[in-house]
């Protein structure tokens, strides 16, 4: 399912530097998207595609709602319910 599609001319080199890790760091691309006013706030700040977090060592595990990064499991939370 899609909410719709977006074209942007703009593109940026992150870099992610991991908690507790002086030494892993990771580059992705993103593409920059500007939202009108009118849109309201995102839902999200950051969407990170499947290809990206495998590139970081993210494991998602949708039987047991954790997200594995570099050996720490953290449990999924629900957007809709989160602060």
């Amino acid at each position: 399912m899609t909410n719709g599609t977006f074209k942007t001319m703009k593109v940026a080199t992150l870099r992610f530097c991991f908690l507790n890790s002086q030494s892993k760091s990771v580059y992705i691309k993103a593409d920059i998207v500007t939202l009108s006013a009118q849109l309201g706030l995102p839902m999200y700040d950051l969407v990170i595609g499947v290809k990206a977090m495998s590139k970081m060592g993210i494991k998602l595990d949708f039987t047991d709602n954790c997200i594995t990064l570099e050996h720490v499991k953290l449990p999924m939370h629900n957007h809709f319910t989160m602060g």
